[in-house]
């Protein structure tokens, strides 16, 4: 798998994780949502520096962000919890026709 693709898998597993919605990392991160969306689905090339803020606004280390193993280990306190607007977080799913 490529490293845009491991990067993203995980910083979309983390960030739901936290309960966070792509708008408040982007708000916490000084971008937009738009971004957080590119660099989850593997279509953005990130900077060290980037990678470093994702991290830290994350609470983890960088190499959490390119765990290959496809499940991140995950600590009790880290385990999906609601969102500020009192929800769990919710994957995406696609519309069928």
């Amino acid at each position: 798998m490529r490293g845009r693709k491991i990067l993203g898998r995980n910083l979309r597993q983390l960030r739901l994780a936290e309960g966070l919605s792509q708008e408040r990392l982007a708000v916490r991160l000084g971008v937009t949502a738009a971004r957080i969306s590119e660099i989850e689905r593997g279509n953005y090339a990130s900077s060290v520096d980037s990678v470093e803020r994702l991290a830290k606004a994350l609470g983890v280390k960088i190499a959490d962000l390119f765990d290959e193993s496809g499940s991140l280990a995950l600590p009790e306190e880290r385990a999906p919890r609601k969102s500020e607007e009192g929800r769990l977080p919710r994957a995406k799913t696609k519309k069928r026709d």
